[in-house]
């Protein structure tokens, strides 16, 4: 369960987004976070109805096997009590998406998955996350929701830390629900390999509802980034 090296403003990103391709057609001003290149502005972004943003480069690990409760237990992690549920830990997210599963992801500021030892208990495997990630958010976010997923998004309560795997535009997803004040926001993560279909269907239909694509500054100024958003103000 390797880590990825930490990077900072103005050093060499040694990543690259799942959704390069997709909004490099915009040319956002980018930055380095977590060794990845960032969209830090879109030039035509303000506040919309519905945003969307590139969570990729936030660090995260996996983990799985009958072991490995026992063994995150001794990295002094507090671990959901029940399949498919999620807990904030240090500005990011800890997983467990099956009886024996966890996800383990940092926030920007602090990327702790990434002092994360190799398990060494036998019965525990890492398992390598390399997902493309978006935030989206926003007061007609549903309606764009409605559009595209299987699931009733409206229906998950930030408080109870459901973690849902769902279908969006015939994508598989992992979803959660981080806030709904100001808006709604929902964190997503998916295979790198469907990024860019996922990210031009969803930003053509924020188009028609008034929105787009936001960087990680942006939402920062917007008032719309908490730690368990996993980017700390």
């Amino acid at each position: 369960m390797s880590a990825h090296t930490g990077s900072h403003h103005g050093t060499q990103a040694t990543r690259r987004s799942p959704f390069a391709d997709a909004w490099a057609t915009v040319q956002p001003q980018c930055t380095t976070l977590a060794g990845m290149s960032v969209p830090e502005t879109f030039a035509a972004a303000y506040e919309m109805p519905v945003m969307l943003a590139d969570m990729s480069f936030l660090p995260r690990i996996g983990c799985k096997g009958p072991g490995a409760a026992e063994w995150l237990a001794t990295q002094q992690l507090r671990l959901p009590g029940k399949h498919n549920r999620w807990l904030a830990h240090r500005g990011g997210v800890i997983a467990r998406l099956g009886m024996t599963e966890y996800f383990l992801e940092s926030s920007a500021v602090d990327t702790w998955t990434e002092q994360f030892p190799q398990p060494q208990h036998p019965q525990v495997a890492p398992v390598l996350r390399q997902d493309a990630s978006l935030l989206l958010c926003g007061e007609r976010v549903h309606e764009l929701l409605l559009q595209v997923c299987s699931y009733d998004c409206a229906a998950l309560n930030p408080d109870d830390h459901e973690a849902v795997m769902t279908q969006m535009i015939g994508v598989s997803v992992l979803m959660i629900a981080v806030a709904h004040e100001p808006y709604p926001r929902y964190r997503l993560w998916c295979d790198p390999s469907f990024a860019t279909y996922l990210w031009h269907h969803l930003s053509e239909i924020a188009a028609e509802l008034g929105g787009g694509p936001v960087g990680w500054r942006q939402l920062r100024e917007f008032g719309l980034c908490f730690s368990n958003d996993g980017v700390n103000p």
